[in-house]
């Protein structure tokens, strides 16, 4: 008998780890109106804001609006290539308390800018962790939104994304038509 051998091709493979949208513009209103709960979900949304937000800046014919673009463009790249969080080192040592030796782990950043060091007990690794890259993250936020504001000024100073502020009223109306 002969052997049948069946090349598969393309599997499927689930839905992507991220949100991929159709165009920059659509991806862009997925991650301004993100929902974040933590620094690091913040920083991530941001992240991409700036970045779908930079493909979208406009093209003018005039050359003093054009350079505007230029610089701010110059800007973000370079907050996306400097505001990063430092490495983390995490080192395992004994602290002396009142005559008992405990067990402790001294997370720190490689610049210590960052955070600084940060000592938590073996049983609260877990959380004294997720606090420390909650601070390494809280450090880059501030700049990050600056440029993200001045990209989204100029993205619906050009018409690019709306900017219309409905009242509670327009909403529900809105509602009621699509009902």
């Amino acid at each position: 008998m002969a052997e049948e051998e069946s090349a598969v091709e393309g599997e499927a493979t689930g839905p992507p780890d991220q949100f991929v949208g159709h165009d920059p513009l659509e991806s862009y209103n997925y991650w301004i109106n993100y929902e974040y709960g933590n620094p690091l979900a913040r920083y991530v949304m941001l992240i991409k804001a700036i970045t779908f937000g930079m493909e979208l800046l406009p093209d003018y014919d005039d050359e003093k609006k054009q350079e505007t673009i230029k610089a701010l463009y110059a800007k973000a790249s370079e907050v996306l290539k400097t505001e990063i969080p430092a490495k983390r080192t995490v080192e395992y040592g004994y602290v002396n308390h009142g005559g008992e030796r405990f067990k402790v782990y001294k997370i720190r950043a490689s610049e210590s800018k960052d955070a600084g060091e940060y000592q938590v007990l073996e049983k609260d690794f877990k959380d004294g962790m997720n606090n420390f890259i909650s601070m390494q993250h809280e450090q880059h936020i501030s700049k990050l939104q600056a440029v993200h504001n001045q990209i989204l000024h100029e993205l619906t100073q050009s018409g690019i994304v709306q900017s219309i502020n409905p009242t509670v009223e327009q909403m529900k109306e809105g509602r009621k038509k699509k009902n």
